[in-house]
């Protein structure tokens, strides 16, 4: 499914949304997925204080920060002098190597079962692909 946005441009709809769409886990499964997922994924900040770079009083004025500017984390932290570039991009990488994506977090709270899930990710992957496609060749045609 690709959806528009109001600028024309298409894009992906979600996977969770595509899950759902294709009635292959409820709304309320969604929600409880997306919250661990939440709850699972390490922020920037909580990342800093453990590697102690930021205390945890420096991540509250670093939040702050945030909130003022809508600034993400590690340039608000930069824009502040609390935290270097290279510091920032290590936290990146510690946050990415810790990531779970929406499917594992199906996966392990048991609502899809790990062969299912291959097999939907596939289905899922092949059909953007192919409405991508499409609606690039309708542009195409139109041009």
């Amino acid at each position: 499914m690709i959806c528009q946005k109001p600028t024309g441009k298409e894009y992906r709809i979600p996977f969770g949304a595509y899950l759902v769409s294709k009635n292959l886990i409820s709304p309320g499964e969604l929600e409880a997925a997306l919250l661990c997922q939440e709850e699972r994924n390490p922020k920037l900040g909580a990342l800093a204080a453990k590697r102690h770079l930021l205390t945890f009083e420096k991540v509250r004025e670093v939040y702050a920060h945030q909130l003022a500017t809508g600034l993400p984390f590690g340039e608000a932290a930069i824009e502040l002098g609390l935290l270097t570039d290279q510091e920032v991009g290590q936290l990146l990488e510690e946050q990415s190597l810790h990531h779970k994506m929406l499917g594992e977090i199906l996966v392990e709270l048991n609502i899809i079962p790990p062969k299912k899930m291959e097999s939907i990710l596939g289905s899922y992957f092949k059909e953007q692909g192919e409405l991508l496609a499409i609606t690039q060749k309708n542009e195409l045609a139109r041009s």
